[in-house]
């Protein structure tokens, strides 16, 4: 089988799952695009999906489903531009290569990547998904081998991209419901959360699929978790995955040397989001059907304070 047939094979092959499995996907894409909240409290534009933080630049970027990408200057907290990356298509996850300032957004409108030069904040290439990806969700840097992973919650598949040529070279199928990425450096994997089958996949970020078809494939397992989850990230400091479980309203805390769960931790109602403070340890969550942002000591595993959205009430 050539590598066009394995494309063309990959891109029809997620019609062939259940009735059930598609509800509980298409379900998953809808509350992405309608239920996101707004960035730190700053009002930018119609539904913002996703940010990445760009440290040595001082910006961060927000995805909206309304096509754009709006460009806050975090050292005033204010909107500092808006790119019209492509008007009346969702963007949803996005991504910053800090090596090279150069911002990865998805396009689910297109099934394309849309490439962002962070020095002149506009578009300058985009590489089509088609024909494997359908409805990217998530893009990941793999810093080690400089590629982009791409989550393609219709297609059920991961794609892999060259960031030297922009281009495919992997398409990793046979999951459920790729969602959110969290890359580990120190071990060259990328964790995955699959929405419906409540588990975190593992990719030797070594292998290549399409290389050998299978015989050498980059899944390496998965790792049972709480129900329905969504954002997840890492704490290189203490090899440590969380993972934001939204329908069990937990956080499931894996150990990267082992790629155990270590802990399951109770937050606050239908929690969507991780971030991490390494150097100060604490993992803050984001519980949006509650309003508030659970805050966890990274060495007891506890939730040492509930943050309100409102800080008023």
């Amino acid at each position: 089988m050539s590598n066009l047939q394995r494309l063309s094979f990959y891109n029809t092959s997620w019609r062939k799952f259940s009735l059930k499995k598609f509800i509980a996907v298409l379900l998953f894409a809808v509350l992405i695009l309608l239920f996101t909240n707004y960035a730190y409290g700053i009002t930018v534009g119609f539904v913002p999906i996703q940010i990445a933080i760009n440290p040595n630049t001082d910006r961060a970027y927000v995805s909206h489903a309304d096509g754009t990408v709006r460009v806050i200057d975090t050292t005033t907290d204010a909107v500092i531009e808006v790119i019209p990356v492509s008007p009346g298509n969702a963007l949803t996850g996005i991504t910053v290569n800090l090596a090279t300032n150069t911002i990865y957004v998805a396009n689910s409108g297109t099934n394309q990547i849309v490439v962002i030069d962070g020095g002149t904040n506009t578009v300058s290439t985009t590489i089509d998904l088609a024909p494997a990806g359908v409805f990217p969700v998530d893009v990941e840097i793999n810093t080690v081998t400089n590629t982009l992973y791409v989550s393609n919650v219709l297609s059920l598949i991961v794609i892999v991209i060259d960031l030297n040529s922009n281009s495919i070279i992997d398409v990793i199928p046979g999951f459920d419901s790729p969602a959110r990425f969290a890359f580990d450096p120190n071990n060259n994997l990328m964790y995955m959360t699959n929405f419906v089958t409540n588990q975190v996949s593992v990719l030797d970020g070594t292998k290549s699929f399409l290389g050998s078809f299978g015989a050498d494939s980059p899944f390496i397992l998965s790792i049972p978790i709480g129900n329905g989850p969504d954002g997840i990230e890492i704490n290189t400091a203490s090899n440590k995955i969380y993972t934001a479980n939204s329908g069990s309203d937990t956080v499931s805390v894996i150990d990267t040397t082992t790629n155990t769960v270590i802990a399951t931790i109770p937050v606050g109602v239908n929690p969507v989001d991780v971030g991490v403070d390494s150097a100060n340890n604490r993992i803050y969550v984001s519980n949006k059907n509650e309003g508030t942002v659970s805050v966890i000591d990274g060495v007891s595993n506890t939730v040492v304070k509930t943050i309100p959205a409102d800080i008023s009430s």
